[in-house]
């Protein structure tokens, strides 16, 4: 038995699917495919953080400052900031891209309201904050 899909099981689907392209050619190397990829998936869903993250990766390497930069602020908007490892990876990349009151504010606002963190998301957060 088949079930019909809604349109939000469609998009959703579709996005997944993009993000796995964009995965495989990051892998083989195609640096230029992956991005496109990624830029369209950003465009159905703004808010996908990791492909944010990815993204701005790509325009650092490529030398692409004012993209990167714009990136990464997309980034900081959507960290889910309960995510340590998450929140310290979004750091660093603003501050490789130059953001630093953002990154510090991100870091300041990070919610380390777990119970108790563990000493590899603590290492994280401080490299992060040097």
């Amino acid at each position: 038995m088949t079930r019909d899909r809604t349109p939000d099981d469609t998009e959703q689907h579709f996005t997944n699917r993009l993000w796995r392209r964009a995965q495989e050619h990051l892998a083989r190397g195609e640096t230029e495919t992956a991005r496109g990829l990624l830029e369209a998936l950003l465009l159905r869903q703004p808010a996908h953080f990791r492909a944010s993250l990815v993204l701005t990766s790509i325009h650092l390497s490529q030398h692409h400052a004012r993209e990167a930069s714009a990136q990464a602020l997309s980034v900081a908007r959507h960290v889910p900031e309960v995510d340590i490892a998450a929140v310290a990876a979004t750091a660093e990349c603003l501050l490789r891209c130059g953001e630093m009151v953002t990154a510090r504010g991100l870091l300041a606002r990070c919610s380390m309201r777990t119970a108790e963190p563990d000493a590899r998301s603590c290492r994280m957060l401080a490299r992060a904050h040097q």
